[in-house]
Parts: C-alpha cells; structure tokens; sequence
C-alpha cells in the first residue's frame, strides 16, 4: 500500500525514479545534494516507491515533541552532533567561534553551501561493511536516480572520486545551494605528480 501511494505521489509531481536498488542484503544510501528539508520527503517517498524500509539518522534538534514519535516511527534516529563525553577538540572550538559554513547567509539571507561533506557516512559504512548506494535528486529534470553500489576503500581520494563521478551534473532542489563533493580529509593528502 504505501509503495503504491508512494509511487502515485511522486508521479503526479513529475518525479521519475531512473536505477535499481541492488539485492544486496543491507548498504547505506547516500542522498545527495542537500541543499533543503524538501530532500528527506522526497527521499522517503523514493525508499518506499522501491520497497525499501529505510533507517536514517537526524540530529537531535529535530526529534522534539510533537514528530519525535513520528519521525522514529518513519525510521529515524538521532545522532550526536559531537563525540560521546562532550570533548570537541580544537576543531569543535573553531565550530563554536566562526559558526558552521551553513550558518553564513549570501546577500539573500539563504544558508551558503558547506565546502566539504561530512564524512560520517563513510565511517558508517566501512564499520558495517556495507557498500554505499548514491542516490540523486535533480529537480530541473524532475528525477531522483539510483547509482551503483560502491564498496569504500578507506582511501579518501579515491572514494570521493567515485561519488564525484556519480553526483557529477546534479542540481538538488536548488542548484545554487549545491556545494563541491568534497571530504575535509583529502585537503590534508598529498599531492599526486
């Protein structure tokens, strides 16, 4: 029932839902651009539209009363924005003082892209052993599209190579809040001749 309500709402918005979900037992999905709170009912109704019961990860402001219920009905969890304990470390005290890069508005007042991705998805995946499943949305083509399962190195370079080439040319909601496919930890790898 719900795929088909699923299947239906999407359709009657134009949304088509190009790829395949592999047979593989279990993978992380890896929703990208983000650039809105529009992504998570759209990437909702996707998991539901391919039968997928999906689990996901919010930060803890979200989960408050009245949705908390709601949303861990839906599959939700929270995460903890910092490591258990509270210890934040000098990155964590730059954070507090300069702000996260969302926070700053361009002239209209709207959240700039982040210059890099968080890599918790990564640590995610390589702890469980789970390849990752890129998975698309791409409003100018009305299309949210699933790639193919990519087992993760550990090798930053590389890895992000891979969903860069996967993510290339895609618009998200709205395109001028797309940021570059990027983890902080290739800045600190060497360079290759």
């Amino acid at each position: 029932m719900a795929r088909r309500l699923a299947r239906g709402a999407l359709r009657l918005r134009g949304w088509r839902l190009p790829g395949d979900l592999s047979d593989l037992p279990r993978y992380l999905i890896l929703l990208a651009p983000h650039t809105c709170y529009w992504d998570w009912p759209l990437g909702m109704l996707a998991a539901a539209w391919f039968g997928v019961r999906a689990s996901w990860l919010g930060t803890e402001r979200i989960f408050r009363r009245p949705v908390a219920g709601l949303l861990r009905r839906l599959g939700g969890d929270t995460h903890a924005a910092r490591p258990p304990g509270g210890h934040c470390g000098p990155g964590g005290r730059r954070l507090r003082r300069d702000g996260f890069p969302g926070d700053r508005p361009d002239a209209r007042g709207l959240p700039l892209p982040p210059p890099y991705w968080k890599s918790g998805f990564c640590h995610m995946a390589l702890g469980a052993g789970v390849p990752v499943v890129p998975a698309s949305i791409d409003r100018s083509r009305r299309r949210i599209a699933v790639g193919s399962p990519l087992v993760l190195s550990g090798e930053a370079g590389r890895d992000m190579e891979a969903l860069r080439t996967s993510y290339a040319g895609t618009g998200g909601i709205h395109p001028e809040r797309v940021g570059p496919v990027r983890l902080r930890e290739e800045d600190a790898l060497p360079e290759e001749d």
